[in-house]
């Protein structure tokens, strides 16, 4: 919880100059990239071979059942179009190999998320006892035999150190295991990329240049493990929605929905920003492949780019490539 195992390395890096990979801090068996990257191809080998069964036994039910209808109606054709699927088939690989540390990461978020609302009854129970009132939370619970007023002020002091020290640290385990999660997920779909492209022979591999091959290793990946850092916001924003407005309406009553009928009103604008942003990042995808492609192509064949003095030509393609790249950044 308090990160203790780092303190070897910190204390070796204060009194060594210089440090060797001897010295860095052992990864864990759960964090290497070897033994996730074995289990994320296995999980994926078998999801990927229990769907092509459910797909052949699909499609002989779809062709038995076609033959019955053109013999009873004389008809031709039965097929159905396949629907496509709510989450693509590498979730469920993705969620067999790493669920236990997004699960991990997600008890922290709700416990940092459940902590954040007693800061403010703990301090309006505090404003009331410094006011003199009797109706603090702390002085309903305890009788003045029990515990004084000056005991009272320090235990308030004390609740709210606590909480806000349990948030802390809770809120630093959430970032830790949900960016461990997100690194491991990067290197084992990266490796995949990689290993799928050293199995392909000379006609698989002309399906797809070098530079699409990379943006899959780096940038997907990427962007799969940058997922985890806000995965959690889809029910971590509606709990602390709900829960603000439960607090909110205890202290001012009925207006605080207006402000809610506010923010229900600025949906339609957030989903028409966000779809003109996923429209906008789509085109410069497209450009960022086609610069990918032409840097990748003039290091592939820098010999025969120095030999016909080709660089500025390349270069201005790269440049041009790149402007058009930005203007959708």
């Amino acid at each position: 919880v308090t990160f203790t195992w780092v303190r070897p390395f910190l204390k070796r890096a204060h009194e060594k100059t210089r440090l060797e990979h001897e010295d860095l801090v052992p990864l864990p068996e759960n964090l290497s990239c070897v033994t996730n990257a074995e289990r994320f191809e296995f999980e994926l080998r078998d999801c990927l071979e229990k769907e092509e069964r459910e797909e052949g036994t699909t499609s002989s039910l779809g062709a038995t059942r076609g033959e019955e209808e053109k013999e009873e109606e004389g008809a031709g054709k039965s097929r159905k179009k396949k629907k496509k699927k709510f989450l693509p088939t590498i979730t469920k690989p993705i969620w067999s190999c790493f669920g236990n540390m997004i699960l991990t990461g997600a008890m922290f978020k709700l416990a940092n998320d459940a902590m954040q609302f007693l800061p403010p009854v703990i301090l309006s129970g505090y404003l009331k006892y410094v006011a003199g009132g009797e109706d603090n939370f702390l002085r309903q619970t305890f009788t003045t035999e029990q515990i004084g007023d000056t005991e009272l002020g320090i235990l308030y002091c004390a609740l709210m150190l606590c909480v806000q020290v349990g948030r802390t640290l809770c809120e630093q385990q959430y970032f830790y295991h949900m960016q461990a999660s997100g690194i491991v997920i990067k290197g084992a779909l990266g490796t995949a990329v990689y290993r799928k492209t050293i199995r392909l022979n000379a006609s698989g591999r002309s399906g797809s240049t070098t530079g699409e091959v990379l943006n899959h290793m780096q940038l997907d990946a990427q962007r799969v493990g940058d997922l985890m850092l806000f995965i959690h916001v889809v029910w971590s924003g509606l709990f602390q929605i709900i829960g603000y407005i439960a607090l909110l309406y205890m202290y001012i009553g009925w207006s605080v929905f207006g402000g809610l009928f506010l923010l229900i009103a600025l949906i339609p604008l957030q989903k028409f920003f966000y779809t003109l942003t996923y429209k906008l990042r789509s085109v410069q995808t497209k450009f960022t492949d086609k610069r990918v492609k032409l840097e990748n192509e003039g290091l592939s064949g820098v010999k025969i780019l120095k030999l016909n003095a080709w660089e500025d030509s390349l270069e201005d393609e790269v440049k041009a490539s790149r402007k058009e790249e930005i203007i959708y950044a």
